[in-house]
């Protein structure tokens, strides 16, 4: 796509949508996007994208299943390629965020300010956020079993006791 925008205009163009978005109030996204969000951060980064372009192929990967993250993602992508100062962008859109799920943009952060690997902090991100979601459904699961012992008592046993008395009657 050929850009009829000369870069100072495309620059205040950016800053414009930032300052849009940045005026809305953060955004409620599902841990789960965040999670998916992480990994395919991790895979392009893994194969050696720079970040900018990371965000954007991730923003583009999301699209479908959380279009809100994916506006957020390739704003930021958008920003990081224009402007130098990337952790004000990075600060930025953890504001879009909110409060949550901000550890991706911090460990973007601290790869950017202290010179980090950013593939082996995201691995963890990533790790931490699978065995949270994990947990939450082990937490889940194991409150299955309590519910369904109703149904079956109410429902099973009065019909097996049919039966049985039946058999027994009729004999």
């Amino acid at each position: 796509m050929i850009s009829i925008l000369s870069a100072p205009e495309r620059s205040n163009t950016l800053a414009s949508w930032a300052s849009i978005l940045d005026r809305l109030r953060p955004s409620t996204i599902p841990s789960t996007t965040i999670g998916e969000a992480i990994d395919f951060l991790l895979v392009y980064m893994e194969a050696g994208l720079p970040l900018a372009m990371a965000f954007k192929h991730v923003a583009e990967a999301i699209t479908q299943k959380q279009p809100t993250l994916a506006m957020h993602m390739s704003l930021a992508a958008a920003q990081l390629s224009e402007e130098p100062d990337r952790n004000a962008v990075l600060l930025s859109f953890a504001a879009r965020l909110g409060p949550a799920d901000r550890g991706l943009v911090e460990k973007l952060a601290q790869h950017l300010r202290y010179g980090t690997p950013p593939l082996k902090a995201l691995r963890a991100l990533s790790s931490e956020i699978h065995e949270k979601r994990t947990n939450r459904l082990a937490r889940l699961s194991s409150r299955i079993t309590p519910l369904a012992i109703l149904p079956l008592v109410l429902f099973s046993v009065p019909c097996i006791l049919f039966v049985v008395l039946h058999y027994f009657s009729a004999a």
